[in-house]
């Protein structure tokens, strides 16, 4: 009994020196879930370094120092062939039409994402559905941070609810 107790103490301590390495030495000042970001049905915890613009052909933009987040929505009206009426589906609808070549699709937990490289930055694109409606949030990071936010955009983009 006192070394079942024992492992399990452990593995709650090793838990918690894991957020604080995390938290502390991968973000520095850069928490996660301190700040909620709201735009019609869709919400999203970020930080407070966050702000809100809007930009031509997003429903929304956050911007910070160091990462960019895009949300754009596909409506209803646009119905999709049905071959696409899944989220991995429109994401190699979205790969195909920006021409993104073999890129690969990864579902982690309830996440269906793709990463691609344009320029000097590194993408993360999440795909979302809600009711009727294709909903992708894509995640601009320089490619010489994509590593120190790569943990911090996962949990961010699991963040994401609909109304």
């Amino acid at each position: 009994l006192f070394f079942l107790s024992f492992l399990f103490i452990g593995a709650l301590g090793g838990y918690g020196i894991y957020r604080y390495i995390r938290e502390e030495f991968l973000y520095g000042d850069s928490k996660t879930f301190n700040y909620s970001y709201n735009y019609n049905v869709m919400s999203i915890d970020l930080t407070e370094n966050f702000e809100q613009t809007k930009e031509e052909g997003f429903v929304t933009v956050m911007t910070s120092d160091d990462v960019k987040v895009y949300v754009t929505c596909e409506k209803d009206e646009l119905r999709f062939p049905d071959y696409y009426n899944s989220l991995e589906g429109y994401a190699k609808l979205v790969i195909s039409n920006n021409h993104l070549g073999d890129t690969e699709i990864h579902t982690k937990d309830d996440l269906t994402y793709f990463n691609y490289i344009s320029g000097d930055c590194y993408y993360y694109a999440f795909v979302y559905e809600y009711e009727d409606d294709f909903w992708m949030i894509q995640f601009e990071v320089s490619e010489e941070n994509r590593m120190k936010y790569h943990y911090l955009i996962l949990d961010w983009a699991d963040s994401v609810s609909f109304e």
